[in-house]
Parts: C-alpha cells; structure tokens; sequence
C-alpha cells in the first residue's frame, strides 16, 4: 500500500505520535539538570525552552511565524494564483476533518516534526554542550526512507538515489529556516504554523521558463519572496534590539 492509503497514514500517525510522546523525556531531564538563564537573570524552565509559553503571547508569534513563511513562498503562491490552483489549494484547509491525507499533511505531521525537532531536539542540543545548527541535518535525514518507498514502488536505485538527495538538500534548509522561526518567536505554535503553510503552498515549482507574463511575474514574485525572507532574518539578527541573543535566552550558544 502507498503512503496515501487510509491503513498506513494510521499506523505511521499512532507510531510517530508514540514518539513524540516520549520525545521530551531527554529534553525535560536536561532542562532540569541545566537550568540556564535569560541576560535578566531569570531562570527559564521547559516549556519556556521548547517554546510552549513564548513571550509575545501564541497569536502573535503564529502571526510572525506565518509571516516569514508566506514571504518564503511568495512566488509558489502567486503561481498557483496566476494558474488558477489557490482556490483549491485553500480549500484542503477545510477537508482536514474529513481527508486523513489533508490531516496528516497540514496537522498532524507539522506539528510532530516541529515538537521532535524544533521544541525538543534544539534545547537539548544547547543545554548537552551541542550547537542548534546541526539539528536541520537530523531534520534532513529523518525524509530518506522515502528511498525505500520509491523502491518499492518499482523506482530504480538511481531515480530514487536522485530524488532522496534533491529532498535531503530542501529539507535541510527548510529546517533551518523553521529553527530561525523556533527561534525568532520562542514558539512552537508558530514553527508549526510556518511548516503547515509551507506544505499548503508547496515548493517553489520547476515550471519550464517559456519568457510569458506569467512565468515573468513568478519568477519575479519568487526572487522578491525569498529575498525579503532574508533580508527580514538578517534584519532580526543583526538589529540589537531584535537580535536573537538578547530575545532568548540560549541562543548566543543554540547558534555558536
């Protein structure tokens, strides 16, 4: 059966959320054996670290969050609007309650993969002596077994060998954009937020440049999103009264 089959999408959600129920046991044991401290001196417990309390209040880091990822897809959405495609794309947001494959593609999955590796992989990496950065790898390299599911679907070694690396490469960075959205907001609900939006979209397209309108505007559309999704990260980086170092309260060492 195919990962679209009611069967499997029920039995990976049940073992994966058996995961994630286990997942915080490191995290909360480290957190407690390492308390550390924002510059103020204030002790910072679990759910500050794994982003379930965040500052700002949850709607506003959801806002935030949704934010930078719609300007990272800027260009996919206004493709899909000059092709006609929004419409129906939007509406999957409304069969969530009724397609097990809508549920698992913008509930269930972005949210265990932002909780395993955003809210309980960053902190314990920081608070173990690591750097958050590698975590997009881990991130990465959780998608390779859909090598093994091409191949059995009758893919050829090589096909799928390609097709995996191409998904490691974008999941590795779409990682590390959503650990600057963990981070950034100190929200959980926002890095989650930002994931499911980003699967709603979809990757830019690999549409055939042909010099029409629409291929110029989307082209355009995906070169301004990207750049202002940039340019709005270094801004928060670099500004001191936005910078990560100051809003949280281990990221000069989740960084280092």
């Amino acid at each position: 059966a195919g990962r679209d089959d009611s069967r499997v999408i029920i039995s990976r959600a049940v073992r994966v959320t058996f995961v994630c129920a286990l997942a915080w046991v490191p995290t909360a044991a480290l957190t407690h054996a390492s308390a550390y401290a924002t510059r103020d001196g204030a002790r910072v417990g679990l759910a500050r670290a794994m982003g379930l309390v965040p500052p700002m209040g949850v709607a506003k880091a959801c806002v935030v969050g949704w934010a930078f990822a719609f300007a990272l897809v800027f260009g996919s959405f206004i493709d899909d609007v000059l092709r006609g495609r929004a419409t129906r794309k939007l509406a999957r947001v409304l069969r969530v309650g009724k397609d097990l494959r809508e549920f698992r593609d913008l509930c269930h999955a972005p949210l265990c993969e932002e909780f395993c590796f955003r809210a309980c992989m960053a902190p314990l990496m920081a608070l173990s002596g690591s750097s958050a950065r590698t975590t997009p790898l881990f991130f990465g390299a959780a998608h390779a077994h859909h090598y093994f599911d091409m191949r059995a679907r009758g893919i050829s070694r090589a096909v799928a060998a390609r097709a995996v690396a191409v998904q490691f490469t974008y999941t590795t960075l779409f990682g590390a954009f959503a650990m600057f959205v963990f981070l950034y907001t100190e929200s959980l609900a926002a890095a989650t937020v930002a994931h499911a939006w980003c699967n709603l979209i979809g990757a830019p397209s690999t549409f055939t440049f042909r010099g029409s309108p629409k291929d110029v505007c989307v082209t355009i559309c995906h070169f301004l999103g990207v750049s202002l999704c940039a340019y709005a990260s270094y801004m928060v980086c670099s500004d001191e009264s936005h910078a990560l170092s100051r809003r949280l309260p281990t990221a000069s060492h989740w960084l280092a």
